[in-house]
């Protein structure tokens, strides 16, 4: 759920950029879903164009103002949290610029009237939709089924703001069948640290040992820091790169620090003609854990969309605001996987898969196509992480939760691991998450300040030997500024588990080569000072 409260921002405007120092009002920008980290700032600068956003810029460099970009606030690693200066609300940047293709339209969702663009790419043979970085998850994915097309990632959080989703990489359940959001962006506009923009189109440039980026304020040269980074489907862990990939891939899941995205194409494919949502109980883990195998192996044949897994311990969690014919599930956990096809295809999918998760010690399946079946499996999956921000906001304290991807075959090994320091913490845990890409979503739900620092330690515990089975810390939350604690009770950056000192020292100084002031989104992926 978003924090963000649109405001009326008529009588605030300031030659044409509205700018607001009333303290209620910055109040609501120094913190974000996680509650890991609170901070301040001076004043709320809302641009509604890239000529603003570059303007903001230039004048806090001329101030020596930090500046820390803000979307909708429903992020999970406190990257939106202003350690000082100002905050750059992206909320009303709303409308796409006049030079970009296609025919421009309205749309309006929530009480927000929002501009974009899309025409027909003969070149690919895709819709490319120009859409604006202020924009809700939710309001571009109902504007995009008025066309027949859908947005591949299917994020879980939709009050979220697409350039967030950029700047963390996002994934969802749909990741499954589509991939990695990165594949569907085909062209960016980015305001540089130093107020000077620059327009990346997927194609035009790949990525060699050094970049030198010229814009209307200056040249800009950078070394890449290319980096070990691990082999797994799904990563934020910025910067996943390599020599001869796209130019455009470095600009996506950057958390902010190398620019302010302005605007966004994607090419995006077209929605199934039937979808189908399947929940199936499992006694056991075991057997649950062969099905994802299975299904994993027939996901082209059967056009699975999505894997997605929820322990019994969620289950109970939640349960009180379950209807009554939910399954109750059984101590293997539930999947919940998504199902296309045609007219023609569609049952025969079906019945497939009803076949294997049988042959795979399934307990009860259920399957449906109703409108009503498909917006609760959808509320259930919301439910859980929901009901998780409650109980911690009622205990004062935070969540502490893993992110973490991992190569397919550690799968029951994770699953393993969790169970193991879960249940010998006797601290309340739950595991959920889209497990179809090893990607599985590990809360603590601390109680108390002792939980709290208990959890923090075990967390970091599970990170390290996950990193060291090939697995990767952020599969689509980003880092952050999200740190973690060892044995001793030291406290270090979550990047610091991925990548090392060396990892973060080539990180910090391709940042300070794009942002030698060290003024934008301070904080993210690496710490203040060395």
């Amino acid at each position: 759920m978003s924090l963000l409260r649109r405001i009326d921002l008529r009588s605030w405007s300031h030659a044409g950029l509205t700018i607001i120092r009333d303290e209620g009002v910055i109040s609501r920008y120094i913190g974000d879903e996680s509650r890991i980290i609170w901070g301040s700032a001076d004043a709320v600068y809302y641009p509604r164009d890239e000529t603003q956003v570059s303007r903001v810029l230039v004048k806090a460099n001329r101030n020596g103002w930090r500046v820390t970009v803000s979307g909708g606030g429903t992020g999970l690693t406190g990257s939106r949290v202003p350690l000082g200066g100002i905050v750059m609300s992206m909320e009303y940047m709303m409308s796409v610029s006049k030079e970009a293709p296609g025919e421009e339209t309205r749309f309006s969702y929530g009480g927000m009237e929002y501009r974009l663009k899309y025409y027909f790419s003969e070149d690919d043979g895709l819709y490319h939709v120009v859409a604006p970085v202020g924009m809700t998850v939710e309001a571009f994915i109902e504007f995009l089924s008025n066309l027949g097309l859908v947005y591949p990632p299917n994020p879980t959080e939709k009050t979220a703001f697409l350039g967030g989703n950029l700047g963390t990489h996002a994934s969802g359940k749909w990741t499954f069948k589509f991939g990695l959001l990165r594949n569907y962006v085909h062209r960016l506009r980015i305001v540089l640290p130093d107020g000077g923009a620059i327009e990346l189109r997927r194609g035009d440039y790949t990525v060699d040992r050094y970049l030198d980026i010229e814009t209307e304020k200056g040249r800009v040269s950078v070394e890449i820091p290319l980096l070990n980074t691990p082999k797994v489907k799904k990563s934020s862990a910025w910067p996943n790169i390599s020599i001869g990939m796209d130019l455009i891939d470095l600009f996506v899941g950057m958390e902010g620090i190398l620019g302010v995205y302005t605007e966004v194409e994607y090419a995006l494919p077209r929605a199934s003609p039937s979808l189908y949502s399947i929940f199936s109980v499992f006694k056991d883990e075991s057997s649950l854990v062969e099905a994802v195998r299975e299904l994993r192996k027939y996901a082209k044949d059967y056009d699975v969309w999505a894997v997605e897994y929820m322990d019994y311990r969620c289950i109970n969690f939640i349960r009180e605001k379950l209807s009554r014919d939910f399954p109750v599930g059984g101590d293997g956990g539930i999947l919940y996987i998504d199902v296309g096809g045609d007219e023609e295809t569609v049952f025969e999918n079906l019945s497939n898969i009803g076949e294997l998760l049988e042959s795979n010690s399934s307990v009860e399946t259920y399957a449906s196509d109703d409108p009503r079946w498909m917006r609760e499996a959808m509320h259930i999956r919301h439910l859980i992480p929901e009901s998780v921000n409650n109980f911690i906001s009622l205990h004062k304290t935070h969540r502490v939760a893993s992110d973490a991807s991992f190569p397919d075959h550690q799968l029951k090994r994770v699953l393993d691991l969790y169970r193991e320091i879960g249940e010998s913490s006797g601290i309340n845990y739950l595991i959920y998450g889209h497990i179809g890409d090893s990607h599985l979503h590990f809360n603590f739900l601390p109680s108390n300040n002792e939980e709290l620092g208990e959890s923090m330690m075990l967390l970091t515990s599970m990170l390290k030997k996950i990193v060291s089975w090939g697995g990767c810390v952020t599969a689509e939350h980003g880092f952050g500024k999200k740190t973690v604690l060892d044995e001793y009770g030291n406290s270090y950056p979550l990047a610091y588990l991925q990548y090392g000192d060396e990892g973060l020292e080539k990180i910090r100084s391709a940042k300070e080569a794009v942002d030698p002031n060290l003024l934008l989104n301070i904080g993210n992926i690496v710490p203040l000072s060395k």
